[in-house]
């Protein structure tokens, strides 16, 4: 058994979670596919737990339950028909819903029981499709509010706690699993300070989803200490591989977190040099964006007499 890291405080509500959201922020179609995954074994994590979390705890109810209609409704969306005839979404903005299952014949037998659904009810305004980043399903719910989407996971499994364990972003790590709210430890003071909290950088794509984090949960003032220096050994780390032939340093997500650098490694990115290799625009532009930002701390410090 995996050790549990991630600590959670519970807030209880009288019913079920899903049910208290049925009229005011989901669609029928949306309901009835979420009770299918709540009968399996299936929860909510991730983005809209963390999104109706924070909403919860922070505002009253009526208010919280219409920003989360508005969080993972797309009323600019296609209609159903206009889906099925054309197989285009335009996801725009809009939230999403992230269910997981404790194993993976649980998820493979909600899919079926989705998809049977949808070939036998030709009003069901339900559509699953596989999901390009091949971690599941996408699930496009239509209705009164318009397209909702809920994305089935069958990429990671497991208990709630042990789900979350696998996820690079702490602020993610709530979870809405029956009656139960479940809130990582800290998430208030991180929610009250605007600060993301990073618990591991192993993922190929994690900067890209820590931008996105930071703008579509308003965590303006940016990484918290202890991912501040993480943030820059991975940095570090970023520059090695590159310099050894790993072209998986993801420049353009460097560059929305220029002020997090540190000094070393700006001045390491704005001479960076690799004699092998011809430098891409975007290696080009985050060593000018670095040296730039470099010359203003130094500025800065000479300006304030540190140095």
């Amino acid at each position: 058994m995996k050790m549990i890291n991630v600590k959670h405080d519970v807030i209880a509500f009288d019913a079920c979670i899903i049910d208290e959201l049925k009229e005011s922020v989901f669609n029928s179609s949306t309901h009835y596919v979420l009770k299918c995954a709540e009968k399996m074994g299936g929860f909510i994590a991730g983005g809209f737990a963390t999104k109706f979390a924070s909403l919860y705890t922070t505002i009253e109810k009526c208010s919280a339950f219409i920003l989360m209609n508005e969080y993972i409704s797309n009323k600019c969306a296609m209609t159903f028909d206009e889906f099925v005839r054309y197989k285009i979404y335009h996801k725009a903005n809009y939230g999403d819903i992230d269910v997981y299952f404790p194993t993976i014949e649980a998820a493979t037998q909600f899919t079926l029981i989705v998809m049977e659904y949808c070939n036998h009810n030709v009003n069901s305004k339900i559509v699953v499709e596989e999901s390009p980043a091949s971690c599941g399903y996408n699930i496009y719910c239509f209705g009164k509010y318009g397209t909702q989407m809920i994305q089935a996971i069958t990429r990671y499994v497991g208990s709630p706690e042990e789900v979350v364990e696998t996820f690079d972003i702490y602020n993610a790590c709530c979870i809405i699993v029956g009656k139960n709210l479940m809130i990582p430890i800290g998430f208030a003071k991180l929610l009250k300070d605007r600060k993301i909290s990073v618990q591991s950088w192993e993922h190929p794509w994690v900067l890209g989803r820590i931008i996105k984090w930071i703008h579509k949960h308003e965590l303006t003032q940016g990484l918290t200490d202890d991912s501040l220096d993480s943030f820059n050994d991975y940095i570090a780390k970023m520059l090695d591989n590159v310099r050894n032939g790993n072209v998986t340093f993801i420049t353009k997500s460097v560059e929305p977190l220029i002020k997090n650098v540190s000094l070393k490694n700006l001045l390491l990115l704005s001479i960076y040099d690799n004699n092998d290799q011809k430098y891409s625009f975007s290696m080009q532009n985050l060593m000018s964006v670095s040296m730039r930002e470099f010359n203003r701390r130094l500025a800065e410090s000479i300006k304030k007499g540190h140095l």
